[in-house]
């Protein structure tokens, strides 16, 4: 028989990552389950609805929570933009003061189109493009795309 069941999962809220338990499940049927009790035992913060992956806050000496500020919504449509555009998976990172995208296997680099699809969303940002050591058989770069964080959307 087939069904139909609601499930849940938890995102941070602010960069978006998936939270996944050490056996690789991100979603439960309960809303306020084990997922969640999972999360907090592997140092996500939880605050009412809002979800905290361990890079997104510090404690303070007071032993008080201090979420980073919340990203523009702009960076998330950029890099889904990007990812349709090129077909493949990007990886957060963050310094502090760049946004940083990277992608490894990288066959053909962003042409001038895709370039000005990307800049009409985030105009400052920089792509630089690796070789790391030639593994035989495999071609391939790495990309990295850096964004300042004071990024401005047009």
């Amino acid at each position: 028989m087939t069904y139909e069941t609601i499930m849940y999962g938890i995102k941070c809220n602010r960069c978006q990552v998936i939270y996944e338990d050490s056996e690789g499940a991100n979603l439960a049927v309960d809303r306020h389950g084990d997922l969640e009790d999972s999360a907090q035992e592997d140092g996500w913060y939880v605050n009412g609805d809002r979800h905290y992956c361990p890079n997104c806050y510090t404690i303070n000496e007071n032993d008080e929570v201090v979420t980073k500020p919340l990203i523009d919504y702009y960076f998330f449509k950029f890099k889904n933009v990007l990812q349709m555009l090129t077909g493949r998976q990007y990886t957060f990172s963050e310094t502090e003061t760049l946004f940083v995208l990277k992608s490894n296997y990288c066959y053909k680099r962003l042409n001038e189109a895709q370039s000005l699809i990307l800049r009409d969303i985030i105009p400052d940002f920089v792509v630089d493009y690796r070789t790391p050591e030639r593994v035989k058989g495999k071609r391939y770069e790495t990309e990295t795309i850096r964004i300042p964080k004071d990024f401005k959307h047009k």
